[in-house]
């Protein structure tokens, strides 16, 4: 099994409504490569020179760009930044809010059998083309749509508040412990966003006192026993991440400690990264 290392990448501001800019995907993306190249020093001639040999993919991951955008099939979609996408195998990866995840752990595959040495896994979401009410609609596709999520307002909040139910009525810690537990849960969550200068909650205001108080006008009920805090949000935004093979990183990484994947599979986000 070879080598993975991440050489690193960028992502944009998910403050950013690039709705309201009038920007659609070609320019989220071509932005949010610019960046990741000055981050890592690549540059679409390398793409260019490892396409021509077959030494390099495309992984992007999305969930649902055909309702918010108007747009399938992502992964030949890259050719609208730059010709040397062209010939580059690619494919989109689509699993819900998962869906970026599964394209780097597809990436981690390739590179680990050896077929490649570069992947370019990309992360996209435009999902603020809509007002709110479509939006959810649109995200009930990722249930079962026709019997779970059609003609129901904000149905994945609903969804979600009905699986706290359950959970409550079948592990016996009591409501009080489990509806905190949550609440902890969001708090770390913002806390987290706070640390990322791009996350589109950085300054949004949330602790663990708002968010144990449901059903309040701060923090209002949105799905059964489920309140804000208890809610992820939608964003527009993108992510572009560079992993390399042990070949890659001997001939084009001038720098001796780099992050190597040790994990992988579906429990990726479990995994551990370590330096070399």
């Amino acid at each position: 099994m070879q080598k993975v290392y991440v050489l690193g990448g960028q992502q944009s501001d998910f403050e950013r409504n690039f709705s309201k800019e009038k920007k659609g995907i070609v320019a989220i993306l071509r932005e949010t490569f610019d960046d990741a190249f000055l981050a890592t020093g690549l540059d679409y001639g390398i793409i260019g020179k490892l396409a021509k040999e077959n030494r390099v993919t495309a992984f992007v991951g999305n969930f649902d760009a055909e309702q918010y955008c108007g747009q399938g099939h992502l992964g030949s979609f890259l050719t609208e930044l730059d010709p040397a996408f062209y010939g580059v195998p690619s494919a989109r990866y689509e699993a819900a809010c998962a869906s970026s995840s599964v394209a780097i752990d597809a990436a981690i595959s390739k590179i680990r059998l050896g077929d490649i040495d570069l992947a370019v896994v990309v992360g996209v979401e435009l999902m603020k083309t809509v007002d709110s009410s479509i939006c959810g609609d649109y995200l009930g596709t990722a249930a079962y749509y026709q019997k779970e999520a059609r003609g129901k307002e904000y149905p994945f909040p609903k969804l979600f508040g009905k699986l706290a139910d359950a959970s409550i009525d079948r592990y016996p810690i009591g409501e009080e412990r489990y509806m905190n537990a949550l609440a902890r849960i969001s708090d770390k969550n913002y806390r987290n966003a706070k640390a990322n200068p791009l996350a589109q909650t950085r300054k949004w205001f949330m602790n663990y006192e708002q968010a144990s108080h449901r059903g309040t006008p701060t923090n209002s009920l949105v799905g059964g026993r489920l309140a804000i805090s208890d809610c992820s949000q939608v964003t527009d935004g993108a992510v572009v991440l560079f992993l390399v093979s042990e070949k890659f990183k001997q001939l084009y990484i001038n720098k001796e400690i780099i992050p190597e994947i040790n994990g992988g599979g579906y429990g990726l986000l479990r995994s551990c990264l370590r330096t070399r």
